[in-house]
Protein backbone atom coordinates (compact mmCIF):
# COMPACT_ATOMS: atom_id res chain seq x y z
CA UNK A 1 0.00 0.00 0.00
CA UNK A 2 1.55 3.41 -0.45
CA UNK A 3 2.97 5.78 2.14
CA UNK A 4 0.70 7.99 3.82
CA UNK A 5 -2.33 5.86 3.17
CA UNK A 6 -4.64 3.66 4.79
CA UNK A 7 -7.86 1.04 4.91
CA UNK A 8 -10.72 3.14 4.63
CA UNK A 9 -12.45 3.50 8.17
CA UNK A 10 -16.23 3.78 6.59
CA UNK A 11 -17.91 0.58 7.14
CA UNK A 12 -20.98 -1.01 5.81
CA UNK A 13 -24.51 -1.81 8.12
CA UNK A 14 -23.22 -5.46 8.57
CA UNK A 15 -19.78 -3.54 9.97
CA UNK A 16 -17.33 -4.73 7.05
CA UNK A 17 -14.66 -2.17 5.81
CA UNK A 18 -15.54 -1.17 2.31
CA UNK A 19 -11.95 -3.11 0.15
CA UNK A 20 -10.07 -1.62 -2.41
CA UNK A 21 -10.86 2.45 -1.34
CA UNK A 22 -8.68 3.92 0.27
CA UNK A 23 -8.05 7.60 1.92
CA UNK A 24 -5.26 9.61 3.15
CA UNK A 25 -4.07 9.43 6.45
CA UNK A 26 -4.31 12.28 9.31
CA UNK A 27 -0.71 12.69 8.65
CA UNK A 28 0.99 12.59 5.15
CA UNK A 29 4.98 11.67 5.12
CA UNK A 30 7.14 13.31 2.65
CA UNK A 31 10.77 12.26 2.13
CA UNK A 32 12.88 15.50 2.54
CA UNK A 33 16.32 13.61 3.15
CA UNK A 34 19.57 15.29 1.67
CA UNK A 35 20.14 12.88 -0.23
CA UNK A 36 16.84 12.91 -2.48
CA UNK A 37 17.24 16.55 -2.32
CA UNK A 38 20.85 17.01 -3.70
CA UNK A 39 19.69 14.12 -6.66
CA UNK A 40 17.04 16.68 -7.86
CA UNK A 41 18.73 19.68 -7.72
CA UNK A 42 21.34 17.36 -9.77
CA UNK A 43 18.23 16.41 -12.13
CA UNK A 44 16.92 19.45 -12.75
CA UNK A 45 20.73 20.76 -13.69
CA UNK A 46 21.26 17.92 -16.29
CA UNK A 47 17.47 18.84 -17.86
CA UNK A 48 18.91 22.66 -17.82
CA UNK A 49 22.24 22.05 -19.37
CA UNK A 50 20.31 19.50 -21.89
CA UNK A 51 17.69 22.05 -22.51
CA UNK A 52 20.78 24.17 -23.25
CA UNK A 53 22.96 22.43 -25.72
CA UNK A 54 19.90 21.52 -27.96
CA UNK A 55 18.61 25.31 -28.28
CA UNK A 56 22.71 26.10 -29.34
CA UNK A 57 22.22 22.54 -31.87
CA UNK A 58 19.07 24.18 -32.95
CA UNK A 59 20.21 28.03 -33.47
CA UNK A 60 23.40 26.15 -35.06
CA UNK A 61 20.79 24.50 -37.49
CA UNK A 62 19.23 28.06 -38.28
CA UNK A 63 22.24 29.45 -38.89
CA UNK A 64 23.74 26.99 -41.76
CA UNK A 65 20.24 27.07 -43.83
CA UNK A 66 20.12 30.67 -43.74
CA UNK A 67 23.54 30.69 -45.05
CA UNK A 68 22.58 27.92 -47.92
CA UNK A 69 20.20 29.56 -49.16
CA UNK A 70 21.43 33.26 -49.23
CA UNK A 71 24.49 31.33 -51.56
CA UNK A 72 21.26 29.37 -53.64
CA UNK A 73 19.94 32.79 -54.11
CA UNK A 74 23.40 34.22 -54.99
CA UNK A 75 24.14 31.96 -57.27
CA UNK A 76 20.78 32.95 -59.31
CA UNK A 77 21.50 35.39 -62.38
CA UNK A 78 20.67 39.23 -61.80
CA UNK A 79 17.92 39.29 -64.12
CA UNK A 80 16.78 36.61 -66.90
CA UNK A 81 16.40 37.59 -70.15
CA UNK A 82 12.04 37.48 -71.46
CA UNK A 83 11.29 35.90 -74.23
CA UNK A 84 10.91 37.93 -77.51
CA UNK A 85 9.41 35.76 -80.28
CA UNK A 86 7.73 32.28 -80.55
CA UNK A 87 4.11 31.44 -78.48
CA UNK A 88 6.32 30.78 -75.33
CA UNK A 89 5.86 33.28 -72.90
CA UNK A 90 5.40 36.55 -75.62
CA UNK A 91 1.23 36.29 -75.14
CA UNK A 92 -0.83 36.53 -72.35
CA UNK A 93 -4.46 35.32 -71.92
CA UNK A 94 -6.73 38.09 -71.10
CA UNK A 95 -9.95 35.71 -72.30
CA UNK A 96 -9.43 33.82 -68.17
Amino acid sequence: MPRGLREPAVKFAGGRPIKGHLSLSAKPTMDVSPAALVHAVAEMKRDQTTSEVQIQVLKKAQDIQSSSAMAMLNALPASLPLASDGSLGTQVNTLV
